[in-house]
């Protein structure tokens, strides 16, 4: 069975340590543009969400999501 509250807290922590912030300056419901992310940090958390699950086809419009919908896709994808 899929554990929810483990894996949003696996991707808020990968988008925290991408952006050098911690967990608790992150909020799940804030667009991730909003934390001033580059296309460079973009790619970075894409890649660990990739090897941290094994999707290699995984793709998103990350800049334009929040945490939270982030999160929402990846379980979605892991329930299939």
């Amino acid at each position: 069975m899929l554990n929810t509250n483990l894996e949003n807290e696996v991707v808020h922590t990968i988008v925290a340590e991408v952006l050098n912030k911690s967990v608790d300056d992150i909020d799940l419901n804030t667009k991730i543009i909003n934390y001033g992310i580059d296309s460079i940090q973009v790619l970075d958390i894409i890649g660990r969400i990739r090897r941290y699950y094994e999707l290699n086809d995984f793709r998103v419009d990350l800049a334009n999501m929040t945490i939270a919908e982030l999160d929402e896709k990846i379980i979605n994808i892991l329930s299939l």
